[in-house]
Parts: C-alpha cells; sequence; structure tokens
C-alpha cells in the first residue's frame, strides 16, 4: 500500500510541474503579446488601413500557372490592373477587366448548404450581386475574371 501512495504523490508532483510549466510558458506568450501589441499598436493602425488586397492573375497552361497581370484593390475596392505579360491573352485580359471596373455591382455564384428534413445536406448554387462597397468585392471580382473568362487568380504581393 505504501509503494501504491508514494507512486501516486510521485505523478501528483509530475503533473503539478507540467501544469506549472504550461503556466509559465502561457503567461511568457501573453507577455510577449502585450508587449508587442503596445510597441507597435499606432503602427499597425497605420499599416492597416494602407493596405490594398493584391491578386495575381494568369492562366492554368498544363497543370503550371502562366502570369499574366496583377491586381490591386485599395481600402475603396477600386482596382488596379498591372499587366506584365504581352500579346493576345494579356489583351484579352486587358478588356475582361475594363468590363469588370466599370460595373458598379457583380454577379457571381456562390454556394449554400441546406439541409433537408431527412437528415441530409444539399448544396445549391445560388446568384448573389456583390456592391462595389463590400469588402467581399475583391473576392467577387477574382470569381467574376475566373467564372467567365477562366483567368486563374491568387493572392499577390
Amino acid at each position: 500500500m505504501a509503494a501504491v501512495a508514494t507512486t501516486m504523490r510521485i505523478r501528483a508532483g509530475v503533473a503539478m510541474k507540467r501544469t506549472a510549466g504550461l503556466c509559465l510558458a502561457v503567461l511568457i506568450v501573453t507577455l510577449a503579446m502585450v508587449q508587442l501589441g503596445a510597441a507597435g499598436g499606432t503602427e499597425n493602425e497605420k499599416v492597416e488601413t494602407q493596405m490594398s488586397t493584391a491578386f495575381d492573375f494568369g492562366l492554368m497552361v498544363k497543370g503550371s500557372f502562366e502570369p499574366l497581370g496583377s491586381i490591386s484593390f485599395d481600402k475603396d475596392n477600386a482596382g488596379a490592373l498591372t499587366v506584365t505579360a504581352k500579346g493576345e491573352e494579356a489583351d484579352k485580359l486587358k478588356n475582361a477587366w475594363a468590363e469588370v471596373a466599370a460595373q458598379d455591382m457583380l454577379s457571381v455564384r456562390r454556394s449554400k448548404r441546406v439541409k433537408r428534413d431527412d437528415g441530409s445536406t444539399v448544396v445549391n448554387f445560388i446568384g448573389v450581386n456583390v456592391e462595389r462597397s463590400s469588402p467581399d468585392y475583391p473576392q467577387a471580382a477574382i470569381d467574376y475574371l475566373s467564372n467567365k473568362y477562366g483567368y486563374f487568380g491568387k493572392p499577390g504581393k
């Protein structure tokens, strides 16, 4: 019986050390995050308001991404196209972007999961109108260019 009590005390001691170590690690990480936030809070706010969303556009050819250009969105969702390629495909991208940029609202497809009475789930595709003022507009522009013209968009720099 004494051996069992000793084993239990040893296990309890190990568990307490692990718990104390975990608490110390959480405390250190929390303090580090607070210091980083306090040191750079003002700068982070400035950077966040100046950030734009950028996407690289191109075509998938034989499994490889062939870049044609990039589109950057500012905080007002105004997009700017920069074409890096030359030729017919680059001209097609310019024309497609001109069509998107001329519209104040884009119609895109979204999927919606609907649960049936029998417990099964069905995915419905619905049309959604996204206005330029919406935070979803950059993604809608990517979807529009992808679905209508076959371009592949990926997050850019």
